[in-house]
C-alpha cells in the first residue's frame, strides 16, 4: 500500500526487488500471508479477482493495483500512532495488520475497473503480452503487434497494465530495459553501447540519460563497478 494505492503482488520466498528512481522517498505500508494460509481462511471460496494470484505455475510475478479505500488507509495510519506503543505492541499490531489484510483484500476483490471487469481470456492474454515483451526488450513496438495479433485492443492494454501493474505500458517497458540493462553492465559486463543497441535505444546518449534517472549513476560507473560490490 502507498500513499494513494492499493497493492496485491504474489512473490516467492525470497521477496521481491523493489526499483525506483534515485531520490524516491518511499512510503509504504505491507501486510503478507501464505497462500496455503489464504486458502484456508477463504475456506473454498475463491472471488473472481483473487484467481490469477492462485493458480499454480512456477511463475510467481503477479501485482494489481487499484486506488487506495479511505477506511484502509485510517487502519494503516493507526500502525503508527501513540497507542502501539507500551507492552502488548506486538499483539497490538498483529490484530491491527490482520484487519487491515482483511479490509484491504475485501476492497480489492470488489474492485470493478469502469464498472467491468477482465475476463479469464484477457488475463491469460495479459500474462501472455507480457511475457513477449520481456523477451522483445529491443522491439518498441512488440507490445502492440502481440494485441493485435491476440484480439486485443491497445486501449485496452493500456487499461490493463494500469490496473494489473500499476504503470502505463510504456513506463513498464522503461523499466524492464532498465533493470536488463543493469544486469547486462553488472553480471556480464556489456559495453554499454552494446546494452543500449541490444536493448532497442537509437541513440547511447537517450539510454545513459534513462539510465542514470533511474539509477541514479551512470551505465559506465555501474559496468566498472566490482560484481562483489553490485548493490552499492
Amino acid at each position: 500500500m502507498a500513499e494513494n494505492t492499493l497493492s496485491l503482488m504474489r512473490v516467492g520466498p525470497s521477496g521481491f526487488i523493489l526499483d525506483v528512481r534515485a531520490g524516491t522517498l518511499i512510503r509504504h505500508t505491507g501486510v503478507a500471508i501464505s497462500l496455503r494460509l489464504l486458502k484456508r481462511q477463504l475456506n473454498g471460496i475463491q472471488p473472481m479477482r483473487l484467481a490469477p494470484f492462485m493458480a499454480r505455475g512456477k511463475s510467481l510475478e503477479r501485482l494489481e493495483s487499484i486506488p487506495l479505500p479511505a477506511g484502509v488507509k485510517t487502519l494503516a495510519t493507526g500502525l503508527f500512532g501513540p497507542s502501539i506503543d507500551g507492552p502488548l505492541r506486538a499483539m497490538t499490531i498483529e490484530g491491527l495488520g490482520k484487519q487491515l489484510f482483511s479490509q484491504a483484500m475485501t476492497a480489492f476483490c470488489e474492485y470493478d475497473p469502469d464498472g467491468e471487469m477482465f475476463t479469464e481470456w484477457e488475463l491469460m492474454r495479459f500474462d501472455e503480452l507480457v511475457a513477449h515483451v520481456k523477451d522483445n526488450l529491443n522491439d518498441g513496438a512488440a507490445a502492440r503487434n502481440f494485441a493485435t495479433r491476440a484480439g486485443l485492443k491497445i486501449a485496452r492494454v493500456e487499461q490493463m497494465f494500469k490496473v494489473l501493474r500499476g504503470v502505463s505500458l510504456a513506463a513498464f517497458l522503461r523499466t524492464e530495459r532498465l533493470r536488463t540493462a543493469r544486469r547486462l553492465l553488472l553480471d556480464e559486463k556489456c559495453q554499454v553501447s552494446e546494452v543500449a543497441y541490444r536493448l532497442g535505444y537509437r541513440h547511447v546518449a537517450n539510454f545513459s540519460r534513462a539510465y542514470r534517472a533511474q539509477f541514479g549513476e551512470s551505465p559506465a560507473t555501474t559496468l566498472h563497478r566490482p560484481r562483489n560490490n553490485r548493490n552499492r
